[in-house]
């Protein structure tokens, strides 16, 4: 699952499968004898705003991929973020966070913003 704050990303999304054409589209041929990926889920809209109640519809994960998210929101809202990431997950689910430490842009704050380990 995805979410997204921005529309043309969520509709410029691609999941390593080619767009469909005129011509056709062979998904079995694109596969190549694999297992289809799951289904991709993309909300639009503020993730800081996702609830518990919200959160209900959808399945919950055991695990998540941060690979820039924590360090792209403002240092005040870290706390909203880790809440929304939370009723989001399973119990006992696993987070793998990436984030950065570095020695500033001189006047420019970020982001990224620094989230020292």
């Amino acid at each position: 699952m995805g979410v997204e704050g921005v529309r043309k990303a969520v509709e410029e999304f691609e999941f390593g499968l080619q767009v469909p054409t005129a011509k056709g589209f062979n998904l079995s041929q694109q596969l190549n004898g694999r297992e289809p990926p799951p289904p991709v889920i993309f909300l639009e809209g503020d993730f800081l705003e996702l609830n518990a109640e919200m959160a209900k519809a959808l399945v919950p994960f055991e695990a998540a991929f941060d690979r820039g998210s924590l360090v792209a929101v403002e240092p005040d809202d870290r706390k909203p973020y880790a809440t929304a990431l939370t009723h989001l997950m399973a119990p006992g689910g696993r987070v793998l966070l990436v984030t950065v430490e570095h020695d500033g842009f001189g006047e420019r704050k970020g982001p990224p913003y620094q989230a020292p380990g």
